[in-house]
């Protein structure tokens, strides 16, 4: 973990441990990081067609934000709360069938509950030279609730093997969030911005590729 010391006073505009050198980074082994879940699974296998279900409800907190280098400027602002990583719901189903014709479909769709996003007030609050350690209302992440912010994709393949022998071509066509849809990566994180709180980012729409592959 670090400590960013000797920062400049914004009003004195003097350092407090020295002015022969610009901030200080303290380094030492404290912080802590805790993640908990409880996982649940069930399987449908019959031969040409196979099913797979998985639920995460999970918790994660942390003593830090983004990195353990938050660089905070006293060690008493390193304090447990849940952290970006706190998703609470995973569904993940999976899925394949053999179809006529020799055609193989897979499918994996992935639905989870929204992420927490770092933030701040955007401002230096506390006049200790820095605004990373200026939240809103003292927490460290902010959550958007609402199905809109959920995360949800579906991913599918279509594949045709071919014989040669000891050798095999294949043939697929995969289809990435096949439905398109709007799942936000990034939102605005400063309180003091009008548009807080609102999705400035997005992981990539519908996306298609085709390819072959020869085993020999």
């Amino acid at each position: 973990m670090t400590v960013k010391t000797n920062l400049r006073d914004p009003v004195t505009r003097l350092r407090p441990i020295t002015e022969r050198f610009g901030d200080i980074f303290v380094w030492d082994d404290f912080g802590d990081a805790r993640y908990r879940a409880l996982l649940a699974s069930a399987n449908y296998d019959r031969g040409t067609a196979r099913l797979n279900l998985a639920y995460t409800l999970g918790w994660a907190e942390s003593e830090f934000g983004e990195l353990t280098t938050s660089d905070y400027p006293d060690a008493s602002f390193y304090m447990m709360q849940r952290s970006d990583a706190d998703e609470r719901h995973r569904i993940v189903v999976s899925g394949y069938r053999s179809l006529p014709w020799g055609l193989d479909l897979s499918a994996i769709t992935i639905v989870a509950s929204p992420r927490p996003f770092l933030v701040t007030t955007g401002s230096d609050d506390n006049q200790n030279g820095t605004d990373t350690d200026d939240w809103p209302d003292g927490l460290r992440t902010h959550r958007r609730d609402g199905w809109e912010n959920w995360y949800r994709t579906v991913d599918l393949r279509l594949a045709k093997t071919f014989g040669f022998g000891t050798r095999r071509m294949i043939l697929s066509a995969d289809v990435f969030n096949a439905l398109n849809s709007a799942n936000h990566s990034e939102y605005q994180a400063k309180k003091s911005i009008l548009d807080y709180g609102a999705p400035v980012g997005d992981y990539a729409r519908r996306q298609a590729q085709v390819g072959v592959r020869y085993q020999f």
